[in-house]
């Protein structure tokens, strides 16, 4: 098995090799950070990211809140009943 997996990854690497992704990649980043300031500018990235974490934080305070309510509200429903019993004995 191991065998077939490393015939399997030299051959995938043997048609790979020939492609230079990272021309690529480098003539892309090379291209955006000539017009990022604009891109900042227009869409404020720092500023979507403190909304973006704000949001996320609500969101998952909303999500613990729904998910410790029902238990929360059993057991105030237990404590209730035993102090409406006479305490529990």
């Amino acid at each position: 098995m191991i065998a077939a997996l490393k015939r399997l990854m030299s051959w995938l690497y043997g048609i790979l090799k020939p492609f230079d992704v990272s021309g690529y990649i480098t003539g892309f980043v090379d291209a955006l950070t000539d017009y990022m300031g604009w891109i900042n500018w227009l869409v404020p990235f720092n500023v979507l990211a403190k909304i973006y974490t704000a949001w996320l934080l609500c969101v998952s305070a909303l999500y613990i809140f729904m998910f410790c309510k029902p238990s929360v509200q059993k057991i105030i429903d237990k404590v209730l009943s035993l102090i409406k019993r006479g305490g529990g004995d």
